[in-house]
């Protein structure tokens, strides 16, 4: 790998707060998850970015799951 490259995925990963390392590993599994985690994943991230319509409610994980 090219040594500019990885200062420069040094520096990107820093200021995301993660390692390079760990970078490298979300990456990589992003790549080679299967559509439908993927798929859950994005879901999931889109739930955590953008805050419950409903006043006083905290989304949880756990109630996709409760049937």
């Amino acid at each position: 790998m090219n040594e500019n490259l990885i200062k420069q995925g040094r520096a990107y990963a820093q200021t995301h707060g993660t390692t390079f390392n760990q970078l490298i590993r979300d990456l990589v599994s992003q790549k080679v998850a299967s559509p439908k985690k993927r798929t859950l994943q994005d879901l999931f991230d889109l739930l955590d970015q953008n805050p419950s319509p409903v006043k006083n409610y905290k989304y949880c994980r756990e109630d996709a799951y409760d049937r």
